[in-house]
């Protein structure tokens, strides 16, 4: 089922990002019957003061989120660092139960795709664990970032006929060192990507169909529980595009300077 692609053509990195902790996200906001514009929105740990479940809202556009299962910031949980490269700002997940639920957000298999995830993984959980994932019914998941039995893929979950449609996994995550990770869809020869540090992993198609979801969750599945992740996560990009795989690496680069031990900064 794998079927890696051909390299994609050279594309302009983008621009260096500020010395501080984002969930940045471009956004689909609108409704069936109009074509509305992406907007760009970012989210800062500047905009968060403390970690209980409250409505947050993005900067610049219409998403919000909301943080679940965090109170009080724990030491061993919430929003923490200092933005250096060693205490860098994060979100750190328990997983057991704390995750955040982003509003605003449409994933569909009808149209392209790209996130792009910085993470730490805390422990060697060995079970299943979301990083991003749009689960709305068994076999209605048209995004889903995972960690299975310690190693990376991406995945769409459709009823055409009803199975998974998975990358092939990463080789397994070490804990305790930053990693980058992207998800890339193309709606035009339904092909779904993995990239770990930049580099493309594998591919997969998958057939026919449109499915799509508005729930969107950071750190589990919005469905089902017993799926979160353990570790820390520092930024998420959504983007409306599938894109370039130069763009993906270029991204990595110019981000890991946030990052000690970076794997994309060599």
């Amino acid at each position: 089922m794998p079927n890696p692609v051909e390299s994609d053509a050279v594309e302009s990195c983008l621009s260096s990002l500020a010395n501080s902790f984002l969930i940045t996200a471009l956004l689909f906001v609108g409704a069936p019957e109009a074509a509305l514009a992406w907007q760009s929105v970012v989210f800062q740990a500047a905009d968060v003061r403390d970690c209980q479940q409250v409505s947050w809202k993005a900067r610049g556009g219409a998403a919000v989120g909301k943080l679940l299962g965090l109170k009080g910031c724990s030491i061993e949980s919430g929003w923490l660092g200092d933005g250096t490269l060693s205490d860098p700002y994060r979100l750190a997940l328990d997983g057991s139960h704390n995750a955040v639920d982003v509003a605003g957000i449409e994933a569909s298999t009808g149209s392209d795709y790209t996130v792009q995830v910085w993470f730490r993984v805390r422990t060697n959980k060995k079970g299943l664990v979301m990083l991003v994932d749009s689960r709305t019914d068994r076999a209605y998941v048209p995004l889903r970032m995972m960690i299975s039995s310690g190693k990376l893929q991406c995945s769409i979950e459709m009823p055409f006929p009803d199975r998974f449609y998975m990358t092939p996994p990463s080789v397994p995550i070490p804990t305790d060192r930053w990693q980058n990770a992207a998800c890339r869809y193309h709606a035009g020869s339904r092909e779904l990507s993995l990239f770990l540090n930049g580099r493309m992993i594998g591919s997969t198609r998958v057939p026919p169909g449109t499915i799509r979801s508005n729930r969107i969750r950071i750190g589990g599945d919005p469905s089902v529980d017993g799926e979160y992740f353990s570790g820390d996560i520092a930024e998420v990009v959504f983007s409306a595009k599938s894109d370039e795989a130069s763009v993906i690496l270029g991204r990595c680069k110019e981000e890991s300077g946030r990052f000690a031990g970076a794997e994309c900064r060599k």
